[in-house]
């Protein structure tokens, strides 16, 4: 008899466990399922783009009216959609709000853009290849215009330099090479494009690498406070410095000494006025204990002497 129940109580604490089991397999079954549900529209689209030609058909055909004269179409998907291609073998763009379809940016290239194209290759030389898709990389907005890096990709999506960078003034538009990086706005609307510094509307003021060419060419980036057309200054914690990158060369450096130590510690360097040349700038230190120091200094930005410490 005791045997037979303890067979029955195997049996059934047996069952109670396989019970669970099944019951959690299904709800791991169930959770993926009703999230992929939630997630269908964003994956619909964010993922179209990544399957190869005509996927994008999906979001032209929703957006753009007669999108099948359009070749070599692509389109980057996001809260605003960006399409391009060439309509007519000219280059077009296009940028409309996903949500409300509110068409934000139209525009059509004047001249013919050929197929068949240039490319640089590893060896230093060029090599050809048709173009399958163009694609909006960068697009920023200036006074009736814009400034946007066009990608150029091969029949296998591969990314292809130069592309155009296109400076459109409201009327007219101008193609400058572009060999890889952002546009950096820099002094009083002009733009920094792969090396050269460029005016609002496309012409060259002058290309870094002319005098970078025997070391590296140092390049602006967004920590650069542009002070001149070919000046901009650096600020670190502990450093400061004015470069000429027209010239490639440092104009001055400066130490900032701090009167308590600084290693180890969280550092901030902040500019309280840039107004004149004597720039004033404040220096917080925060310790193990969170408390923090201050500090501020004086530094004139045509010599890069420290004024007051």
């Amino acid at each position: 008899m005791r045997n037979t129940d303890n067979k029955h109580y195997i049996l059934m604490n047996r069952a109670v466990k396989v019970g669970k089991r099944l019951k959690l397999v299904s709800l791991i079954i169930i959770f993926p399922i009703f999230f992929i549900a939630c997630k269908k529209e964003e994956i619909k689209y964010e993922k179209l783009y990544m399957k190869g030609w005509g996927i994008y058909d999906e979001l032209f055909s929703e957006y753009i009216s007669e999108y099948e004269k359009i070749d070599c179409r692509r389109c980057s998907p996001g809260d605003t959609l960006k399409f391009a291609g060439l309509k007519n073998d000219h280059l077009w763009m296009c940028m409309i709000e996903r949500n409300g379809k509110k068409k934000l940016f139209e525009w059509e290239d004047s001249d013919v853009t050929e197929k068949n194209q240039k490319k640089f290759l590893y060896n230093g030389e060029y090599g050809e290849y048709i173009l399958n898709g163009v694609k909006i990389s960068n697009l920023s907005k200036k006074d009736n215009g814009f400034i946007a890096i066009v990608i150029f990709c091969d029949k296998d999506e591969n990314t292809c330099f130069p592309s155009p960078c296109i400076f459109y003034n409201g009327t007219s538009e101008k193609k400058v090479s572009y060999t890889g990086g952002g546009v950096l706005n820099w002094y009083e609307g002009t733009f920094f494009l792969s090396g050269c510094c460029y005016d609002n509307d496309g012409d060259l003021i002058y290309d870094t690498y002319d005098q970078g060419k025997e070391n590296k060419t140092i390049l602006p980036h967004q920590r650069i406070i542009p002070v001149s057309l070919e000046d901009g200054i650096f600020v670190y914690p502990g450093d400061m410095s004015r470069y000429n990158y027209k010239e490639q060369k440092f104009i001055w450096k400066s130490f900032l000494k701090s009167p308590f130590p600084l290693y180890g510690y969280r550092q901030n360097l902040t500019i309280l006025d840039q107004s004149t040349s004597e720039w004033k700038l404040k220096l917080t230190v925060t310790f193990e204990d969170n408390s923090q120091s201050f500090f501020v200094y004086t530094v004139n930005i045509d010599t890069g002497l420290v004024l007051e410490q």
